[in-house]
Protein backbone atom coordinates (compact mmCIF):
# COMPACT_ATOMS: atom_id res chain seq x y z
CA UNK A 1 0.00 0.00 0.00
CA UNK A 2 1.49 3.39 -1.01
CA UNK A 3 2.74 5.48 1.90
CA UNK A 4 1.19 8.91 2.11
CA UNK A 5 3.84 11.61 2.33
CA UNK A 6 3.15 15.12 3.56
CA UNK A 7 5.11 18.12 4.76
CA UNK A 8 5.78 18.58 8.44
CA UNK A 9 3.63 21.24 10.14
CA UNK A 10 4.95 24.78 10.01
CA UNK A 11 7.20 24.25 7.01
CA UNK A 12 6.07 27.47 5.35
CA UNK A 13 7.50 28.20 1.90
CA UNK A 14 8.67 25.27 -0.20
CA UNK A 15 10.05 25.02 -3.74
CA UNK A 16 9.61 22.45 -6.52
CA UNK A 17 13.24 21.42 -7.01
CA UNK A 18 12.99 19.27 -10.12
CA UNK A 19 14.73 18.91 -13.48
CA UNK A 20 15.52 22.62 -13.78
CA UNK A 21 17.12 22.69 -10.34
CA UNK A 22 19.22 19.63 -11.15
CA UNK A 23 20.30 21.18 -14.44
CA UNK A 24 21.60 24.26 -12.62
CA UNK A 25 23.42 22.01 -10.14
CA UNK A 26 25.46 20.51 -12.97
CA UNK A 27 26.27 23.85 -14.61
CA UNK A 28 27.09 26.26 -11.79
CA UNK A 29 29.96 26.51 -9.34
CA UNK A 30 29.19 25.59 -5.73
CA UNK A 31 29.00 29.24 -4.67
CA UNK A 32 26.76 30.29 -7.56
CA UNK A 33 24.47 27.30 -7.04
CA UNK A 34 24.10 28.15 -3.35
CA UNK A 35 23.02 31.65 -4.35
CA UNK A 36 20.65 30.22 -6.97
CA UNK A 37 19.06 27.94 -4.34
CA UNK A 38 18.60 30.92 -2.01
CA UNK A 39 16.94 32.87 -4.83
CA UNK A 40 14.60 29.98 -5.68
CA UNK A 41 13.35 29.84 -2.10
CA UNK A 42 12.49 33.54 -2.10
CA UNK A 43 11.54 34.55 -5.64
CA UNK A 44 7.91 35.10 -6.60
CA UNK A 45 6.63 31.71 -7.77
CA UNK A 46 4.39 33.15 -10.47
CA UNK A 47 7.19 35.09 -12.15
CA UNK A 48 10.56 33.92 -10.83
CA UNK A 49 11.36 37.54 -9.88
CA UNK A 50 13.15 38.81 -6.79
CA UNK A 51 14.21 42.25 -5.58
CA UNK A 52 17.32 42.43 -3.42
CA UNK A 53 19.90 44.77 -1.96
CA UNK A 54 23.50 43.63 -2.50
CA UNK A 55 24.76 44.01 1.08
CA UNK A 56 21.64 42.35 2.49
CA UNK A 57 22.01 39.47 0.04
CA UNK A 58 25.67 38.98 1.01
CA UNK A 59 24.74 38.76 4.70
CA UNK A 60 21.93 36.29 3.99
CA UNK A 61 24.15 33.81 2.13
CA UNK A 62 27.21 34.36 4.34
CA UNK A 63 29.49 35.70 1.61
CA UNK A 64 31.31 38.93 0.86
CA UNK A 65 29.76 41.47 -1.51
CA UNK A 66 32.53 40.85 -4.04
CA UNK A 67 31.87 37.09 -3.91
CA UNK A 68 28.14 37.68 -4.36
CA UNK A 69 28.93 39.94 -7.32
CA UNK A 70 30.96 37.16 -8.96
CA UNK A 71 28.15 34.67 -8.36
CA UNK A 72 25.54 37.00 -9.84
CA UNK A 73 27.67 37.50 -12.93
CA UNK A 74 28.06 33.73 -13.26
CA UNK A 75 24.29 33.25 -13.03
CA UNK A 76 23.78 35.81 -15.78
CA UNK A 77 26.58 34.52 -18.02
CA UNK A 78 25.22 30.98 -17.73
CA UNK A 79 21.77 32.15 -18.81
CA UNK A 80 20.22 31.13 -15.50
CA UNK A 81 19.05 34.59 -14.48
CA UNK A 82 18.56 38.06 -15.92
CA UNK A 83 19.63 40.85 -13.57
CA UNK A 84 18.81 44.54 -13.56
CA UNK A 85 21.33 46.26 -11.31
CA UNK A 86 20.37 49.11 -9.02
CA UNK A 87 21.38 52.64 -9.92
CA UNK A 88 23.73 52.74 -6.92
CA UNK A 89 25.13 50.39 -4.28
CA UNK A 90 22.38 51.26 -1.82
CA UNK A 91 19.47 50.66 -4.20
CA UNK A 92 17.55 47.46 -4.82
CA UNK A 93 18.39 45.33 -7.84
CA UNK A 94 15.97 43.02 -9.62
CA UNK A 95 16.56 39.44 -10.71
CA UNK A 96 14.45 37.05 -12.75
CA UNK A 97 15.15 33.35 -13.15
CA UNK A 98 15.02 32.40 -16.84
CA UNK A 99 12.19 30.05 -17.92
CA UNK A 100 14.55 27.16 -18.66
CA UNK A 101 15.56 27.09 -14.97
CA UNK A 102 12.19 27.90 -13.35
CA UNK A 103 9.83 24.95 -12.68
CA UNK A 104 6.63 27.04 -12.54
CA UNK A 105 4.65 28.46 -15.42
CA UNK A 106 5.33 32.17 -15.25
CA UNK A 107 2.53 34.69 -15.26
CA UNK A 108 2.37 36.51 -18.63
CA UNK A 109 1.95 40.26 -18.65
CA UNK A 110 -1.40 41.29 -20.20
CA UNK A 111 -0.89 42.08 -23.87
CA UNK A 112 -3.20 45.09 -23.69
CA UNK A 113 -0.70 46.90 -21.49
CA UNK A 114 2.21 46.35 -23.82
CA UNK A 115 2.96 48.19 -27.04
CA UNK A 116 6.29 46.43 -27.49
CA UNK A 117 9.25 45.11 -25.53
CA UNK A 118 10.10 47.19 -22.48
CA UNK A 119 13.57 48.55 -21.68
CA UNK A 120 14.41 45.57 -19.48
CA UNK A 121 13.51 43.08 -22.20
CA UNK A 122 15.49 44.98 -24.81
CA UNK A 123 18.52 45.13 -22.54
CA UNK A 124 18.27 41.41 -21.75
CA UNK A 125 18.00 40.54 -25.45
CA UNK A 126 20.99 42.70 -26.35
CA UNK A 127 23.08 41.11 -23.61
CA UNK A 128 22.07 37.63 -24.76
CA UNK A 129 22.96 38.35 -28.39
CA UNK A 130 26.28 39.89 -27.38
CA UNK A 131 27.18 36.77 -25.40
CA UNK A 132 26.20 34.45 -28.26
CA UNK A 133 28.34 36.58 -30.59
CA UNK A 134 31.28 36.18 -28.22
CA UNK A 135 30.84 32.42 -27.91
CA UNK A 136 30.47 32.05 -31.69
CA UNK A 137 33.74 33.85 -32.38
CA UNK A 138 35.95 31.89 -29.98
CA UNK A 139 36.49 28.42 -31.57
CA UNK A 140 39.32 28.17 -34.08
CA UNK A 141 37.12 26.31 -36.56
CA UNK A 142 34.71 29.27 -36.79
CA UNK A 143 35.80 31.84 -39.35
CA UNK A 144 32.53 33.52 -40.25
CA UNK A 145 31.37 37.02 -39.38
CA UNK A 146 28.44 37.24 -36.97
CA UNK A 147 25.95 38.83 -39.34
CA UNK A 148 22.31 39.84 -39.44
CA UNK A 149 21.03 36.29 -39.93
CA UNK A 150 23.08 35.08 -36.97
CA UNK A 151 21.75 37.88 -34.78
CA UNK A 152 18.20 37.04 -35.83
CA UNK A 153 18.72 33.39 -34.87
CA UNK A 154 20.22 34.36 -31.51
CA UNK A 155 17.21 36.56 -30.76
CA UNK A 156 14.90 33.70 -31.64
CA UNK A 157 16.73 31.46 -29.16
CA UNK A 158 16.46 34.13 -26.49
CA UNK A 159 12.71 34.57 -27.04
CA UNK A 160 12.08 30.83 -26.80
CA UNK A 161 13.99 30.49 -23.53
CA UNK A 162 17.15 28.74 -24.76
CA UNK A 163 19.73 29.23 -22.02
CA UNK A 164 23.21 30.56 -22.73
CA UNK A 165 24.56 27.41 -21.11
CA UNK A 166 22.80 25.35 -23.79
CA UNK A 167 24.15 27.61 -26.54
CA UNK A 168 27.66 27.31 -25.13
CA UNK A 169 27.41 23.53 -25.07
CA UNK A 170 26.01 23.41 -28.61
CA UNK A 171 28.93 25.48 -29.88
CA UNK A 172 31.34 23.24 -27.99
CA UNK A 173 29.79 20.07 -29.44
CA UNK A 174 29.67 21.41 -32.99
CA UNK A 175 33.21 22.79 -32.79
CA UNK A 176 34.64 19.46 -31.63
CA UNK A 177 33.06 17.71 -34.60
CA UNK A 178 34.12 20.34 -37.12
CA UNK A 179 37.69 20.46 -35.75
CA UNK A 180 37.96 16.69 -36.07
CA UNK A 181 36.77 16.94 -39.68
CA UNK A 182 39.25 19.72 -40.46
CA UNK A 183 42.12 17.61 -39.11
CA UNK A 184 41.09 14.59 -41.17
CA UNK A 185 40.22 16.68 -44.26
CA UNK A 186 42.38 19.85 -44.29
CA UNK A 187 40.48 21.25 -47.27
CA UNK A 188 37.12 21.18 -45.52
CA UNK A 189 35.36 24.51 -45.00
CA UNK A 190 35.29 26.13 -41.56
CA UNK A 191 32.07 27.14 -39.84
CA UNK A 192 30.73 30.43 -41.19
CA UNK A 193 27.23 30.70 -39.70
CA UNK A 194 25.49 30.26 -36.37
CA UNK A 195 22.98 28.10 -38.23
CA UNK A 196 25.58 25.31 -38.15
CA UNK A 197 24.92 24.88 -34.42
CA UNK A 198 21.14 24.39 -34.68
CA UNK A 199 21.53 20.60 -34.78
CA UNK A 200 24.01 20.43 -31.89
CA UNK A 201 21.72 22.74 -29.89
CA UNK A 202 18.85 20.29 -30.26
CA UNK A 203 21.14 17.53 -28.97
CA UNK A 204 22.38 19.67 -26.08
CA UNK A 205 18.80 20.41 -25.00
CA UNK A 206 17.38 16.94 -25.61
CA UNK A 207 18.36 15.33 -22.31
CA UNK A 208 20.45 15.82 -19.22
CA UNK A 209 24.09 14.96 -19.91
CA UNK A 210 26.65 14.55 -17.09
CA UNK A 211 28.89 17.58 -16.66
CA UNK A 212 31.90 15.26 -16.96
CA UNK A 213 31.00 14.72 -20.63
CA UNK A 214 31.20 18.44 -21.38
CA UNK A 215 34.51 18.72 -19.52
CA UNK A 216 35.82 15.90 -21.68
CA UNK A 217 34.74 17.77 -24.81
CA UNK A 218 36.51 20.93 -23.58
CA UNK A 219 39.78 19.00 -23.30
CA UNK A 220 39.17 17.35 -26.63
CA UNK A 221 38.60 20.69 -28.37
CA UNK A 222 41.78 22.04 -26.78
CA UNK A 223 43.81 19.17 -28.23
CA UNK A 224 42.21 19.54 -31.64
CA UNK A 225 42.88 23.27 -31.74
CA UNK A 226 46.50 22.77 -30.74
CA UNK A 227 46.92 20.44 -33.74
CA UNK A 228 45.13 22.88 -36.04
CA UNK A 229 47.47 25.67 -34.94
CA UNK A 230 50.47 23.49 -35.73
CA UNK A 231 49.12 23.03 -39.23
CA UNK A 232 48.81 19.28 -38.74
CA UNK A 233 47.15 17.16 -41.42
CA UNK A 234 45.76 13.67 -41.70
CA UNK A 235 49.21 12.22 -42.46
CA UNK A 236 50.49 13.22 -39.03
CA UNK A 237 50.28 10.17 -36.70
CA UNK A 238 49.20 12.49 -33.91
CA UNK A 239 46.11 13.40 -35.89
CA UNK A 240 45.12 9.79 -36.31
CA UNK A 241 45.34 9.41 -32.57
CA UNK A 242 42.92 12.30 -32.12
CA UNK A 243 40.14 10.06 -33.35
CA UNK A 244 40.78 7.97 -30.23
CA UNK A 245 40.90 10.97 -27.90
CA UNK A 246 38.41 9.34 -25.55
CA UNK A 247 41.10 6.87 -24.51
CA UNK A 248 43.99 9.34 -24.53
CA UNK A 249 45.34 11.03 -21.48
CA UNK A 250 43.77 14.48 -21.03
CA UNK A 251 46.28 17.02 -22.22
CA UNK A 252 46.50 20.79 -21.94
CA UNK A 253 44.79 23.34 -24.08
CA UNK A 254 42.41 26.20 -23.60
CA UNK A 255 39.24 25.37 -21.70
CA UNK A 256 36.10 26.23 -23.61
CA UNK A 257 34.32 26.93 -20.33
CA UNK A 258 36.98 29.51 -19.47
CA UNK A 259 35.24 31.86 -21.91
CA UNK A 260 33.05 32.74 -18.95
CA UNK A 261 35.99 34.15 -16.96
CA UNK A 262 37.22 36.61 -19.60
CA UNK A 263 35.08 39.42 -18.24
CA UNK A 264 36.56 41.71 -15.60
CA UNK A 265 35.53 40.73 -12.08
CA UNK A 266 34.85 43.69 -9.87
CA UNK A 267 33.35 43.82 -6.39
Amino acid sequence: MPVRVQLKPGQGRWFAAGREFEQALGELSDAAFKLFAWVCLRAELASGRLEFERAELARSVGKSRSSVGRCLRELERAGVCVIESAANQHGRSRLQVCPAYWPYQTRPEPMATRSGPGPEEVEAAEGYVARVRQLFGQPLCVQGRFGVADERLARQWQRTGVSLAAVRRAILLGSVRKSQTMLAQPQSEPIRSLQYFVGPLAEACAEAVPSSYWRHLELQLGRYEQSLRRGADASDPACANLARADAAEAGGGPSFESLQSNEEETG
